[in-house]
């Protein structure tokens, strides 16, 4: 998000009906404003690096590949660090931001850039009605198809995360007296959690055992240091996975229901089990 532009404009992409089939919607960036979401790192290894930069170019030289490896090269930021490989996705823009939130998300960033404190209405859940919030913003993040904003509130200094979409209206850009603001909060690893970027709990090891086939589809992925996978004799996967959201942790399993043998701890089984039981009897 650092590389949005930061003139207060926000997340400008510009849309048309196609002149030649009306069925169709055209997207284009302003040459001034060519920026763009990046999303996560790729965590190539220097070898992955070198195979893939081959492919493009070995794929640049087929006539049938030529335009999609060049397209697939203007989006990847070749850095000296393999692991510091960026893509750019500029047409996903629109489907993670809203059009009503744009003009919000540039004020945000310019706060966070220029160090200055926001407040604006804020609709906690469905039904309710919105309450001002008072906030230091320290960064956002993309997670679930949404855009967060973490801040700290003034009056406490406690740490909370805002659904962007939530806003209503825009923020408004406040004075705030340096000695008036809250010390600013160390960043706490939310982001790495392998499960959920919203801790509602103290750390605690979840361990899954999986069937065979989803094991092994589990064992394909990267995963952080703090999980740990092993395989049984009989070709079960276990997981070991370090982390601070029981949110998090029971949407993960449950989206893998039927592949799942053991759960443990037992407090977390039995609060995955009462979840599913209460679904059943509203549906």
């Amino acid at each position: 998000l650092e590389i949005i532009d930061t003139d207060g404009n926000g997340l400008y992409i510009n849309e048309r009906v196609n002149p030649a089939d009306h069925r169709q919607i055209l997207y284009s960036i302003d040459k001034n404003k060519l920026w763009s979401l990046t999303l996560p790192g790729l965590n190539l290894t220097d070898e992955e690096g070198m195979l893939l930069a081959v492919l493009l170019q070995q794929a640049g030289q087929v006539p049938v590949l030529k335009d999609s490896s060049e397209g697939l090269i203007n989006k990847i930021n070749w850095l000296k660090d393999a692991d510091g490989y960026r893509i750019y996705n500029v047409n996903a823009t629109e489907r993670i931001v809203g059009s009503e939130t744009k003009e919000a998300v540039g004020i945000i960033l310019n706060a966070i850039q220029k160090d200055r404190c926001i407040e604006f209405n804020y609709n906690n859940a469905v039904g309710r009605r919105s309450g001002l919030r008072r906030v230091m913003p320290l960064y956002m993040f993309a997670y679930d198809g949404g855009l967060y904003l973490n801040a700290q509130k003034l009056e406490d200094g406690e740490m909370r995360s805002y659904a962007v979409e939530r806003i209503q209206g825009l923020p408004i850009v406040i004075d705030v007296k340096k000695k008036d603001k809250p010390q600013k909060a160390e960043y706490d690893g939310r982001l790495e959690d392998p499960l959920s970027p919203f801790p509602d709990h103290e750390e605690f090891e979840l361990t899954v055992t999986f069937t065979q086939w989803q094991g092994w589809y589990n064992m394909q992925k990267r995963w952080p240091e703090s999980v740990k996978v092993t395989q049984n004799d009989d070709g079960s996967v276990v997981m070991r996975v370090r982390t601070r959201s029981c949110y998090g942790a029971k949407k993960w399993v449950l989206g893998q229901w039927n592949e799942v043998i053991k759960i443990e701890p037992k407090w977390m089984r039995d609060d995955i089990l009462q979840s599913v039981e209460a679904m059943v009897k509203r549906i």
